[in-house]
């Protein structure tokens, strides 16, 4: 039993002494710790003034401290040093390099006898640290240079040894840096940021996780500052080396504005040629935020182009530490996206796009030295499928763009881009080549630099307002900055074929607010043309409904084509082999017409009519829903008969074409009012007809027939010579006022006047039958006009008056009351 309870005494003792040892160990510990908290305490003004004495040993400038707290306990087994409201200035200006409000340390205590402590912790909260050089050169940074020391002479003594900090902390953290002389300016606010360091030889391995706002990098103020207001979210991993003065940062994800990044970074510090580069990669970013992250210049620049999709961003920053713009290479990538440009918005694009600030290596990288350069591009103008080739914008300071699109697509999807209100594209093919050179502004009025060409086949082409549809239109046109060329276009409209050429100017007009001084001028032919073809250019005007969808660019420009056919003045020169209209047909036609808004002007119209000549020029505009003309007519030694079945026996029933033979000679001014039929109103015909018919035969003219109930009974009035007849008539409404007119013919010699009625308005004529006429015989010599006042001695007179049924009898006027009251214009009397 006695040795049962002897083994287990010895089996408690080893406990109790080795508890009884760490017991005391721990106490002799507190009591240390104890001591030492009462020595800082005590000791605090002793210990601030050594801090800043082996401050001074290692740092120029001064430095300001408010309080220091020194714990052993806080952080065991550390010894923590909380440093409050900490300034370190220069001497000169006395402006703090830093200002903080409180500097926290840890330093192991396990260490302090080693005389060689690393400080396991520092974090520093609200602070500022600013670097700067003002206009004069002067240069704070020499406050981070250790003082020269002594040359060591005493083996025992050793110069002051690197401090290296193993975590540190930021929070509240102000870094800013400037250079007055170079117009540089640098400036992050950290929110938080942790940092820890590993020594590996001359190495420093150092991640650092952080959260800041970036005032932006300012390497040149004047040109603007890079990533301006930037929230950045990062975890980095660096290397810095102590002998080669090199930070490496190796790829690490970054978060800039919320939009995620792949970032690296090299900085060289050494010498003269110090530089660096940072390369940031991310595939999905927006346009407005990638070009947010750019110089205000640029911003401005790149703001009109837009990118509506997100689009993947490869750029890469070198430049000099000393000073200077950075050498600024960005490549773009898109797919499936929508791109907005002054002159066009495309979507379906697909392109690469590369902005290089350093075209010429000879030359330091600035606005004048830039290029945005899309090597290739595909995209759709609306459904219009696009290629481009070699697009870009040289010297941004001016830009100046430069493209070459080209498609294939059908008329419909022409249409659909063009969408304009007076033409319809449908049908066929056509090939578009478009090409640029000139600056890059806002204003459409860039287009006046496009150059391009376009070659239809098959397509049709509809004139909106009047539904005039051309069809198998086929054949090219170019144009030139503000002209165009059409070099060959053919059409068919019903019945007509047209061949078209022409040029037009001040096209680029179509892109301003006055389109109205823009001309085009056609030359066509046709083998016949059909003029009542025609005739639905006098029918109410017609307007198309535009998409719903309101296109922008070129699309809303080009719509200035609307203007042009509504406002500009486009010039028809027509030239046909044969020219019909119902009844009126010429040979060897030539028309210039000249359209402005809804007035038309035939300039000159010359044709072969009837054996002799027909010309005209008019003048058609449209008021109150009808058209006002007014034209002037000369007909040239032209066959009666035809000019009078040509022109419907110019509207009255009177004389018929069957009732004439001779050769006409005509000049007439008249003013009408036509329907949207093209037909005369009546009512509405005016002007002067001056007329000579020679070489004239009356043939079955029933008035002079009718005068055989009273004379002549035995004589052939059913064909009848005639001297030359002329007269200057008077249209007026519905009525043809005849002055005194002599008709001498083989027969019998006459004196008519009066008014003729037309569309059942009264006519009243009186014929002066000489008796002279008596003597006359079948076969006497040809007749020759005496004049108007000759002496004709005594005469019978008739007066030809239309009836209420609208039937003109011929009757004896004995007593010559036509000469006493007139015409009767009123049907009345």
């Amino acid at each position: 039993m006695q040795a049962y309870k002897l083994k287990a005494f010895w089996r408690r003792k080893p406990i109790k002494i080795t508890g009884y040892i760490l017991i005391g160990l721990l106490l002799l510990i507190a009591i240390l710790l104890s001591a030492a908290s009462i020595y800082v305490y005590n000791n605090k003004q002793k210990i601030i003034t050594l801090v800043k004495t082996e401050f001074h040993k290692r740092l120029n400038g001064d430095l300001s401290i408010g309080d220091i707290d020194l714990s052993v306990w806080k952080n065991f087994p550390n010894l923590t040093i909380d440093i409050k409201n900490v300034t370190v200035a220069d001497s000169l200006y006395h402006k703090p390099l830093l200002k903080a409000n409180d500097i926290y340390c840890a330093v192991s205590l396990f260490q302090l006898s080693s005389g060689k402590p690393d400080i396991a912790r520092v974090k520093i909260s609200g602070a500022q640290f600013h670097l700067f050089i003002d206009s004069t050169g002067f240069n704070n940074a020499y406050l981070l240079s250790s003082k020269n020391q002594p040359a060591v002479t005493d083996s025992f003594k050793t110069t002051p040894r690197p401090i290296i900090i193993n975590h540190i902390e930021l929070e509240n953290f102000t870094f800013i840096s400037e250079d007055k002389v170079k117009n540089k300016h640098f400036g992050v606010n950290v929110s938080t940021a942790v940092a820890t360091i590993k020594r590996q030889d001359s190495l420093l391995l150092i991640t650092l996780n952080e959260e800041c706002l970036l005032d932006g990098l300012g390497f040149n103020l004047e040109k603007g500052v890079y990533v301006e207001n930037s929230t950045i979210k990062a975890k980095w991993q660096m290397q810095f080396d102590k002998s080669a003065k090199t930070l490496i940062i190796q790829q690490s994800p970054a978060v800039i504005n919320n939009n995620d990044f792949k970032i690296s970074a090299e900085f060289h510090f050494g010498g003269d040629s110090a530089w660096f580069l940072v390369h940031a990669i991310t595939d999905k970013i927006l346009y407005k935020d990638a070009k947010a992250l750019l110089t205000q210049k640029i911003r401005s620049k790149l703001t009109l182009i837009d990118v509506t999709m997100p689009i993947e961003v490869d750029a890469k920053l070198v430049g000099s530490l000393h000073g200077g713009d950075p050498h600024v290479h960005v490549v773009c990538k898109a797919k499936n996206n929508i791109l907005i440009t002054p002159i066009a918005t495309f979507g379906d694009c697909n392109f690469t796009g590369i902005y290089e600030n350093r075209v010429n290596d000879s030359l330091p990288p600035s606005d004048p030295n830039s290029i945005v350069y899309f090597p290739q591009f595909t995209g759709k103008w609306y459904s219009v499928p696009l290629i481009g080739d070699s697009t870009r914008i040289d010297n941004l300071s001016d830009p100046v763009l430069y493209f070459d699109f080209k498609t294939n697509c059908s008329f419909s999807q022409l249409d659909d881009a063009f969408n304009l209100q007076n033409i319809s594209f449908d049908g066929g093919t056509a090939k578009l080549d478009l090409k640029y050179k000139g600056p890059l502004t806002a204003n459409p009025s860039m287009l006046g630099n496009i150059t391009g060409a376009l070659h239809v086949e098959d397509g049709k082409l509809t004139y909106v307002p009047h539904n005039l549809q051309f069809i198998n239109c086929q054949g090219d046109l170019e144009f030139l900055r503000n002209t165009i060329n059409i070099k060959k276009i053919t059409c068919d409209y019903l019945k007509n074929h047209f061949e078209v050429t022409g040029a037009g100017s001040s096209i680029n007009r179509i892109a301003m607010v006055d389109s109205g001084k823009s001309s085009i001028v056609c030359n066509i032919f046709c083998p016949v043309f059909y003029a009542a073809d025609f005739k639905k250019v006098f029918a109410k005007r017609a307007t198309r409904q535009p998409k719903a969808e309101t296109h922008k660019s070129i699309g809303s420009t080009i719509a200035g084509l609307d203007d042009i056919l509504s406002k500009g003045n486009i010039a028809l020169n027509i030239n046909a082999k044969q020219l019909v209209l119902e009844n009126f047909s010429a040979q060897n036609a030539k028309l210039s017409l000249l359209l402005q808004q809804d007035d038309w002007r035939v300039q000159h119209a010359a044709l072969d009519f009837g054996g002799g000549s027909f010309t005209v020029d008019a003048d058609i505009r449209q008021a109150e829903g009808n058209f006002l003309a007014t034209a002037h007519c000369d007909i040239q030694n032209a066959d009666v008969r035809n000019a009078f079945f040509a022109f419907n026996n110019f509207g009255q029933d009177g004389i018929l074409y069957t009732n004439l033979r001779g050769t006409l000679n005509t000049s007439a001014v008249i003013n009408m009012q036509m329907d949207n039929k093209g037909a005369i109103v009546p009512g509405t015909l005016q002007g002067n007809v001056n007329f000579s018919i020679r070489n004239g035969a009356l043939i079955n003219y029933t008035p002079i027939l009718v005068i055989q109930d009273y004379a002549f009974k035995n004589r052939d009035l059913n064909n009848i010579d005639f001297a030359e007849i002329k007269n200057t008539l008077t249209v007026k409404q519905n009525q043809v006022i005849i002055p005194r007119m002599e008709i001498a013919s083989s027969f019998m010699r006459l004196f008519v006047e009066g008014v003729y009625g037309v569309a059942k308005s009264p006519t009243d004529i009186s014929i002066q039958v000489p008796l002279s006429n008596l003597n006359k015989k079948d076969g006497d010599n040809k007749p020759g006009n005496k004049g108007l006042d000759a002496k004709v001695g005594p005469s019978v007179y008739l007066r030809a008056k239309s009836k209420a049924d609208g039937k003109i009898k011929v009757g004896l006027d004995l007593f010559r009351k036509f000469r006493k009251g007139g015409a009767d214009t009123t049907g009345t009397k």
